[in-house]
């Protein structure tokens, strides 16, 4: 009895131990994730171009640093995100957030180009039906004696 419970115990040892030496791994690769997701969403401030993962200006190792400095003390990522706010401004977020000023600001050019494409097409669909209703009809004006005695005269002092 005592053996079988040596035995059992031994065998849960090594296998919390196996899980616990399974986890450094994926808390590492988490961890990478997440300061790779928190780079991806930062602009780097030099030049407002490229996020701060992918710049290598000064400004943007330093700032990947903070990143994973921050992230190590057990700040989250939109408590990273808002110091970042604080201290550059919301122009600093590679995604705007969601608030209904910037939806509004998203809609005006999607809305434009809708009106604009009907708009367009109402106009397109006036000028065909302007094109078959009115078939162009030509006819001929029958001149009166008054216009073929004015060219007999002419004709006369032509000839004189």
């Amino acid at each position: 009895m005592r053996r079988r419970h040596y035995l059992l115990t031994l065998f849960l040892i090594s296998l919390s131990e196996a899980c616990l030496a399974s986890q450094g791994p994926v808390d590492s690769a988490r961890f990478e994730a997440e300061v790779r997701q928190l780079e991806l969403s930062i602009i780097a401030p030099c030049c407002w171009h490229q996020p701060v993962a992918t710049h290598n200006s000064p400004i943007a190792l330093q700032i990947r640093q903070e990143i994973r400095e921050s992230l190590a003390q057990g700040k989250t990522p939109d408590q990273i995100k808002a110091e970042y706010v604080r201290k550059y401004g919301e122009r600093i977020l590679a995604v705007p957030p969601r608030n209904a000023f910037n939806q509004f600001l998203w809609i005006i050019p999607i809305a434009a180009s809708v009106g604009a494409f009907g708009v367009a097409g109402h106009f397109l669909r006036l000028w065909r039906k302007a094109q078959v209703s009115k078939p162009e009809v030509r006819t001929r004006k029958v001149p009166d004696s008054a216009a073929f005695a004015k060219v007999d005269e002419q004709l006369k002092k032509w000839d004189e």
